[in-house]
């Protein structure tokens, strides 16, 4: 996927009514997709699973904090990449690179008991908000990249090319010209 700091990425909501089919993608612009299918990558899905063998809770807890956050991070960044020519450039690079990090943090998160300097009763007591803190910091570390370093536009209809904003902006914007 390329990016372009004067064109930026498009991505396009298929609206479907009645019994019409759906318009083809406009070139370049990436179809929006539900978490649960971005979530579905045979990658992602062993990213999940390393996630939930490094943390303590039960499946019920990890669906709702660890799976929810991820979920509500795929729903935003879709099939954004994490950069334009550097690591994870690819399509979707930036929830790949996300998913990684966090379980990277999880990881060097074993190697420390938290607080720092904290009687082991309090370490022992507080260990799983520090698990899920260095979670999600590891999740977001990136996530402001949509709304400061890219320009996403939401495209209503294969017709419609002036778009409806850029992620962060609140307001509608036609997307620069591309030529």
């Amino acid at each position: 996927m390329n990016i372009h700091p004067n064109h930026g990425v498009a991505l396009f909501a298929r609206l479907q009514r009645g019994g019409h089919s759906r318009p083809a993608l406009p070139a370049g612009a990436r179809a929006i997709l539900s978490p649960r299918a971005l979530l579905a990558a045979s990658h992602r899905q062993a990213c999940l699973r390393q996630l939930a063998s490094l943390v303590s809770v039960t499946d019920g807890h990890f669906r709702a904090l660890y799976r929810g956050a991820a979920e509500n991070l795929a729903g935003l960044v879709q099939q954004l990449p994490a950069s334009e020519a550097h690591h994870h450039a690819s399509e979707g690079g930036l929830l790949d690179h996300s998913l990684e990090v966090a379980v990277a943090a999880l990881q060097l998160r074993r190697g420390y008991l938290l607080p720092p300097g904290a009687v082991p009763e309090d370490q022992a007591w507080l260990q799983d908000l520090w698990t899920y803190a260095a979670f999600t910091v590891g999740l977001l570390h990136d996530s402001g990249k949509p709304v400061v370093d890219q320009r996403v536009y939401l495209l209503t209809s294969a017709a419609n090319r002036q778009g409806c904003g850029t992620l962060g902006s609140g307001r509608c914007r036609k997307p620069a010209a591309t030529g």
